[in-house]
């Protein structure tokens, strides 16, 4: 898995885009919700939330 920030330079501006997680396993999220996660720029999307410590683990070593 990658975890990636956007950055871009903008004149003599940095465009900064965290990249996020897009959690999509609770019971009001309806079919495709993910997809719009995804799609909305959701750097990893997951439905079931015992993966959360270990994405944000993976998130740390790759940012720090």
């Amino acid at each position: 898995m990658s975890v990636s920030l956007r950055v871009r330079k903008t004149g003599n501006v940095l465009d900064y885009r965290p990249r996020f997680v897009g959690f999509h396993g609770g019971s009001h999220c309806r079919a495709g919700y993910g997809r719009q996660l995804h799609d909305t720029g959701a750097a990893v999307i997951f439905d079931d939330l015992r993966r959360l410590p270990d994405l944000i683990a993976r998130v740390g070593r790759e940012v720090g």
